[in-house]
Formats: structure tokens, sequence, C-alpha cells
């Protein structure tokens, strides 16, 4: 069966972690849920992609391209993309955190003008991002738990760490990979790993905090090991991610799932949507799109497609000119799909309408690195 690419039918590791990218969520980190911008004469919908990579050795680009006309400003902002950079979108607000050996946040607002720029700590390995008022929390795998940052005040640096070191008692250290906030609640996920070799201990967890008093609120022990892709939110507003057992570069599809979390008042893990063994391959980032989930599903180091589960039913999606081995996938408020196409000889964004006609007839060169593919690299608001 074809999946309708309109959509109204109806996750390469880097540096430790795989995301996600920026579909809604209650702190506007995950579901583009920002306003369609309207051109002043043509009242024409219109958004801006905004994608980063980097080359493992601290040198990163910033890259905008306009939707719909495709215009592209290579290296749009020097000097804010590290050497391994992923994006997350928290409403107005552009969170790039330079992962493995930068060990930095930096907020940008919605015209890329600097907000603020700050330390994580040495070595600390920054994930993921989430927002609750003016307060920025971060995910970062050599840390005790989420360290907590003042927006108003990014200078000030970390304010509090909440302390999940509980999580894995052998090492104190819960190697968290993703978090959202859903109300005054925080989700984190964390992959529970041996230190020495970076396999998994046991199962994964989620950590759930209560931020009024910062209380741990409860935990839930996954249905397998290392949670892999950032948290999405569906419009149920389930929170879906991935599992992926296996050492963190070599995650295996004999185990693992889809894994849905209720986010209700007693929050629950629920039923897996599809299984890694189905799908002979896993999942490294998903994105839900009203009835179905749209994920990129990996099946070895160079080759990774795009999939979709609704009802159970897991279908191939087709677009014209993509490749083999694709990296991301984000949407736009205009309807666009944005595609971080890696395949060798053939790398750069594609992008789509929402009837699935190619927009690009050629991947757009936005400034990747000639050694590195990305991942989580590529937002749309």
């Amino acid at each position: 069966m074809k999946i309708c690419i309109a959509l109204s039918c109806a996750l390469a590791f880097a540096a430790c972690g795989d995301d996600d990218n920026n579909s809604g969520s209650a702190d506007g980190g995950l579901l583009i849920d920002a306003a369609i911008e309207l051109d002043a004469t043509s009242e024409t919908p219109t958004a801006t992609i905004v994608s980063v990579s980097g080359d493992y050795a601290g040198n990163g680009v910033l890259t905008t391209v306009s939707v719909p006309d495709m215009e592209v400003t290579l290296n749009a902002i020097a000097g804010v993309a590290g050497g391994d950079p992923v994006l997350r979108v928290h409403g107005d607000l552009l969170v790039i955190l330079d992962r493995f050996g930068g060990d930095s946040v930096t907020v940008l607002d919605r015209d890329l003008g600097l907000v603020g720029q700050v330390s994580t700590g040495a070595g600390s390995n920054p994930q993921d991002s989430a927002v609750i008022g003016t307060t920025l929390y971060v995910a970062a795998y050599d840390a005790i738990g989420v360290l907590v940052f003042d927006l108003e005040d990014l200078n000030a640096g970390i304010q509090k760490t909440l302390d999940l070191a509980s999580l894995d008692e052998a090492d104190d250290q819960p190697d968290c990979n993703s978090i959202v906030a859903v109300g005054e609640r925080l989700y984190v996920s964390c992959q529970i790993l041996d230190r020495s070799t970076f396999a998994p201990r046991g199962n994964g967890k989620v950590a759930v905090l209560d931020t009024s008093d910062d209380s741990l609120e409860a935990v839930l022990d996954l249905t397998a090991s290392n949670p892999t892709a950032h948290f999405a939110q569906s419009d149920s507003g389930d929170l879906i991610f991935s599992t992926a057992p296996g050492a963190i570069f070599g995650a295996k599809n004999d185990a693992g799932c889809v894994e849905r979390i209720s986010t209700g008042a007693t929050p629950a893990l629920e039923e897996c949507l599809t299984s890694n063994v189905e799908l002979n391959a896993y999942p490294r980032q998903v994105l839900p799109q009203g009835d179905s989930i749209l994920f990129v599903n990996v099946e070895g180091f160079a080759a990774a497609d795009i999939r979709s589960v609704t009802a159970g039913v897991v279908t191939s999606v087709s677009l014209p000119g993509l490749g083999t081995n694709i990296g991301n996938i984000t949407k736009c408020p205009t309807g666009h799909l944005v595609v971080d196409d890696n395949t060798t000889d053939a790398r750069g964004l594609r992008v789509y309408d929402e009837a699935g006609a190619a927009v690009t007839t050629e991947p757009l060169d936005v400034g990747w690195s000639e050694f590195f593919s990305p991942s989580n690299s590529t937002i749309c608001w």
C-alpha cells in the first residue's frame, strides 16, 4: 500500500545521539506550531529551513533556505554551530546544542539573533533541550541529570541540576538522550549504558519530573534498551520515540520498537506501535503526522529510508529523486516536507510539497561536511 504523501491521508548516530528533531510539543520543542508567515505582496505562505552541520573537529555551519522559493544562504550566521550540532525549536527560540567536544548551548530568536550562549560543562555532551516559561532544561550524556538554565540570564550558567543518578546506581550516570516538557512535567529518556563499552546495562528508562518542586514523580521502565530517537508528540498527546538495542554505535534490529508513552494524569508506557523485527531495521527519528507516524528507517550505516505506520500497518514512502541514505525529516508549517539526503554523490536537502511533488530538482547544497553525514540537523519554522 502506498502512503499518501499529502500527509493529510491517513531515526547516522551523531556523537551518541539521534534526532530529532522538530516535531510539536507542549513547550513548542517538537511539533512545529509556529504561525505561517505571509508574504506582504503575494500572501503566499512562507517558512524558513535552518540546517546545521559539523565536522566533529570544532567546525560547523548554519545555513538557511527560504520556502517556497528555495533561496539558500550558506553560513548565514558564523560561529554559532560547532563540530557536532543539533537543533531544537521551542516556540520562537532556536536552540543549538553542540554535543561531543563542544559542550555548549546557543540560543537564537526567530530572526536568528543571538539570545545567548553558555557552557554545559566540560565533557558534558548535551543532547536535547526543553523549555518551560523562561527556564531551559538540557539533557546531557555525561551529567548526573538535567541541567537547568535561566533564559533571561544565560551568562549565569547552570543554575542547578535535577539529579537522576539513581536511575543507574552502577555509575551514577543515567546517559540521558532526550527531554520534552508537557505542561509542568519533564519527560527524560535515559539509555543506562556501561560506560566502558557504551553497551546498555538493561532496558532504558524514562524519568518523569515535576518542575513545580523538581521532584522525580515516576520512572517508566521501557520494553527494550537504548532509547535513540528524540521524543516527538502525537496529536493525541502521546510521546513517540524508538529503542534500538545494542552498543550505541551498533544498534540492532532484532529487538526494540517504536515506543509510546501516554502523558495524562498518570504517565504510562503503552503498547509499541511496531517492532524493529517487523521493520527489519530500527527507526532513528519519528515524526507524527495526524493518524500516521513517519520515521527514518535504518537498515545499515549507509542505508536508511522513510516509512510510515498507520493503525499498525507499515508502508514505504516513495518520493521522487530520493536517495537511499536518509538522515532526517522535518515538516514546515507551510506543509512542505524537508529531507536530509545523505546518499553518496547526491547529498543535500530535498524539499517536497504536500502532494509529494519535488520542489527541488537537485539536492540543495547547505554546506554539510564532506566526511560526515548530519543527524537531527534540520528544522523548519
